[in-house]
C-alpha cells in the first residue's frame, strides 16, 4: 500500500526525472512543481505538460498511450547523466512566467481587455 506523502518538495528535489503517464491533465502543475526544483520531466504529448514541457530542451514528450515509447524514454534520460544535467539545468527557463506576479498580470490584462469590449 503507498504511504502519503508530508513532504513533496523533498521527493521533487530527490528525483532525477519525473513521469507523468496521464492520458489526460488540465494544466500540469506537478510539471512546473518539478521544474522549479530543477527536475526533468517526461510525459505523454497531451494538453497540459506539451505546453510546458520543451521536447529534447528540458524533458521528452512522447506519443499519448505510447507505454513502450515511455520506458525507452526513461531509459534514455537514466542511461545519460550529460543529457539529464542538461534538461535539469533548462527546467528553469521558463518558470518566470508562473510566478504570480506574471500570473496576475496576465489575467488583469485579459480581463481589462475583454470590460473593454464589453
Amino acid at each position: 500500500m503507498a504511504s502519503i506523502v508530508y513532504d513533496v518538495v523533498a521527493d521533487y528535489a530527490s528525483a532525477q526525472i519525473f513521469v507523468l503517464s496521464s492520458r489526460f491533465e488540465g494544466f500540469g502543475l506537478v510539471v512546473i512543481e518539478s521544474f522549479s526544483l530543477g527536475t526533468p520531466v517526461i510525459s505523454f504529448d497531451i494538453v497540459g505538460p506539451s505546453e510546458l514541457v520543451r521536447h529534447e530542451v528540458n524533458g521528452l514528450l512522447v506519443e499519448p498511450l505510447n507505454a513502450r515509447g515511455l520506458s525507452a524514454a526513461l531509459s534514455d534520460l537514466l542511461s545519460n547523466p550529460a543529457k539529464r544535467q542538461t534538461f535539469a539545468e533548462n527546467a528553469f527557463i521558463d518558470l518566470p512566467l508562473f510566478n504570480p506576479d506574471s500570473v496576475f498580470a496576465a489575467w488583469e490584462e485579459a480581463i481589462l481587455s475583454t470590460s473593454d469590449n464589453l
